[in-house]
């Protein structure tokens, strides 16, 4: 499966990995949660910080901590506890599995102190309803509800998909396929799309075929976003209800 994702990237890079002109009619929508439909990084950055200080460690900046954001729970406590982002695989004297315990039940009690829906997220999915929609996450897929559900979301949604356990996450489209068994749509193609703010969403939707669509208000510096080459890149959720028509 790395292989395959290393070849994606490696044509992603070379620019062989075509635009699409016209965007097909969507059979339904997947979305991504953390910068794409949500604003969580006050809320992701207290719960890293607060294991850090228990460990005796100072604060780090919540730009920083949202730069690790985006491959799950693990890989960012891993760049969190290091303070970098080439952080290593395992810790010595420290109990790893402990402190990423400490950060999921701090930040499950905490999720939504600061947390925000972005502009025009709402209206936007209400505007989208009719069309079948599901959030596709790494963030640990509990956490993922309280969000949905706390914030309104859930309404809109066939389906919310988070990490769940010995299943990939992104860029492996594992939960991709997931959130689409569970909303019944058959088939895979251009005709499913995926939104999202990384370029793990716009591999994962490549790998099942789909249309693929970043957003640049999100975590992922603008630059390196473009590099994935996703068929549209949006500047607001509003702009969605367009490209849908």
């Amino acid at each position: 499966m790395a292989d395959k994702f290393l070849g994606w990237w490696l044509r992603v890079r070379a620019g062989n990995v075509p635009r699409m002109d016209t965007l097909p009619a969507p059979k339904c929508i997947l979305f991504d949660l953390d910068g794409t439909l949500v604003d969580s990084v006050a809320d992701i950055s207290a719960s890293a910080n607060f294991v850090r200080e228990s460990l005796g460690m100072e604060s780090l900046p919540e730009s920083e901590l949202a730069s690790y954001v985006g491959d799950g729970a693990v890989w960012l406590m891993r760049r969190a506890l290091a303070g970098r982002h080439d952080a290593p695989a395992s810790f010595e004297e420290l109990d790893f599995d402990a402190e990423i315990a400490k950060f999921r039940a701090h930040y499950h009690e905490h999720c939504l102190e600061r947390t925000t829906v972005y502009p025009q997220v709402a209206e936007t999915l209400e505007a989208l309803a009719p069309l079948p929609m599901a959030v596709v996450s790494n963030k640990p897929e509990a956490m993922c509800v309280t969000i949905a559900d706390g914030l309104g979301l859930k309404r809109f949604l066939g389906t919310v998909v988070g990490a769940r356990s010995s299943v990939p996450v992104k860029p492996d489209p594992a939960l991709l396929e997931i959130a689409l068994a569970e909303m019944g749509i058959g088939g895979r193609g251009p005709e499913v799309w995926m939104v999202g703010d990384s370029g793990n969403d716009v591999l994962a939707g490549r790998a099942i075929g789909a249309t693929t669509v970043s957003v640049a208000w999100g975590l992922t510096e603008r630059g390196r976003l473009e590099g994935f080459a996703a068929d549209r890149m949006i500047e607001g959720m509003g702009e969605m209800v367009g490209l849908v028509g």
